[in-house]
């Protein structure tokens, strides 16, 4: 049941808005991470245009110590 719960929640948030809040995340390890979480969350993070929007929110942000 729990299980169901987590696939009908993470399907009610557009990809968009789950593509803005990784691209704030700083932490690359965290973000190869988050690829197993579903396939859709893989493939927004594999996407060339993903990772160029990272590297450039990395590059704006104070604490920009790895990049993806």
């Amino acid at each position: 049941m729990a299980i169901e719960l987590e696939k009908t929640s993470s399907a009610n948030i557009p990809p968009e808005i789950i593509e803005i809040i990784l691209t704030k995340l700083s932490s690359v390890k965290s973000l190869l991470r988050f690829k197993a979480v579903s396939k859709s969350w893989n493939t927004i993070i594999s996407d060339p245009l993903f990772i160029q929007n990272h590297l450039q929110s990395s590059n704006n942000s104070p604490n920009n110590n790895l990049f993806l």
